[in-house]
């Protein structure tokens, strides 16, 4: 990972976005009709950057998405919106990707329009909590298995953007690497069955041949007795005279 390390790669985000990506402009743009999601936070409908912050985040989470979605891009990686989601394909495998905002979740105090409806009788929806806004913006990536950078006293995120370039791309290593060896040993799984198999193959026709040969070796063994048997019987048969010719026909 020599080539985040080196100062010239750093991912700078600016403080105002002068040309900004097509994905933050639609992002940006599809805020205009956000729905609120669980924490009552804007979502942006429609096949944009996962952003999930409050509306006082928003402007910089999107600052930082350009800046990040752009070092992607130029590292050759694909980024590619979803609805309510955003994916990044590294060395042929998909990662998502997330920029959120956590939230502290506090018992629910009434407006002052709620507060007045009460105080006249008149029914009225309180929820039992809502949700705080930390202020702390993260960059998540797989629910963090794949890499995740937050706020911290130390650094923003702004400051950590190569740092979780780095953590995404050797999950990815990981992953391809695993699968690689579990690949190698399922080869080799199926090489002992096959040759498992064959072998079972060559004692099921070594043992169906000796039971031929022993079921030709019994018949061999009756047929011999019988011709014994017809051939003492003839002899006694001319001893004294006579000819036995109705057995004669049983002779093999």
């Amino acid at each position: 990972m020599d080539y985040e390390a080196d100062p010239a790669h750093r991912i700078v985000v600016p403080e105002r976005v002068r040309d900004p990506h097509t994905l933050t402009i639609k992002t940006q743009r599809a805020f205009k009709e956000a729905f609120k999601d669980q924490r009552d936070f804007p979502r942006a409908p429609g096949e944009v950057l996962d952003i999930r912050v409050s509306e006082s985040m928003q402007a910089r989470a999107l600052r930082v998405a350009d800046a990040f979605v752009k070092a992607l891009e130029r590292r050759g990686y694909k980024v590619t919106p979803g609805k309510q989601s955003t994916r990044v394909e590294i060395l042929g495998v998909q990662v998502s990707l997330v920029f959120f905002e956590s939230a502290k979740r506090i018992p629910y105090v009434p407006t002052e329009a709620e507060k007045k409806k009460i105080a006249r009788n008149e029914w009225v929806w309180i929820p039992k909590w809502q949700h705080h806004p930390s202020g702390k913006l993260q960059v998540s990536a797989d629910g963090g298995y794949s890499g995740q950078i937050t706020d911290g006293a130390q650094a923003l995120v702004e400051e950590r953007l190569n740092e979780v370039v780095c953590q995404m791309a050797r999950r990815v290593v990981r992953y391809l690497v695993a699968r690689e060896e579990a690949a190698i040993e399922r080869e080799e799984r199926n090489r002992k069955r096959a040759l498992a198999l064959e072998k079972k193959a060559i004692r099921d026709a070594e043992r169906k041949r000796v039971m031929t040969v022993l079921r030709e070796a019994k018949q061999w063994k009756r047929a011999t007795l019988l011709r014994e048997y017809l051939d003492a019987k003839e002899r006694l048969s001319l001893a004294g005279g006579g000819v036995v010719v109705n057995e004669f026909w049983t002779r093999v």
